[in-house]
């Protein structure tokens, strides 16, 4: 029996929602980096959809203009009411980020200094 494509959205959402909502079971603060682009904006969704308070949302923007896609995860933070904070590299602080981490195919090299930014405690209280 083949599925119609109504019947395959509502089990593909069905299977997102699950796979998000077993991940936002922690005793710690949850959050996620939004970029605005399909992916995240579907993950932060389904998390606002399964969360009693404002998800917190994380976006990197660039300081150098036409480089900057920030504003579609700020877009997106709004609709969703999201706990939404920037953090805002020039172009030297992005490049010493992507120098800073290790050469590797097995992680994205913006990964680690992001986490290490957003739970700063200075960062942390700033937001």
């Amino acid at each position: 029996m083949r599925a119609t494509d109504r019947q395959a959205t509502d089990q593909l959402e069905s299977l997102l929602c699950e796979a998000v909502g077993m991940r936002m079971y922690a005793d710690v603060p949850l959050g996620a980096f939004l970029s605005g682009g399909v992916d995240s904006s579907t993950v932060v969704a389904l998390m606002q959809s399964q969360s009693a308070r404002p998800v917190k949302t994380f976006t990197i923007a660039l300081s150098e203009v036409g480089y900057d896609e920030s504003a579609y995860a700020r877009a997106v933070a709004q609709k969703l009411e999201t706990d939404h904070t920037e953090l805002v590299l020039t172009p030297r602080e992005a490049m010493e980020t992507i120098l800073d981490c290790p050469p590797s195919t097995t992680s994205p090299s913006p990964i680690r200094h992001r986490c290490r930014r957003c739970w700063s405690p200075s960062w942390r209280d700033a937001a």
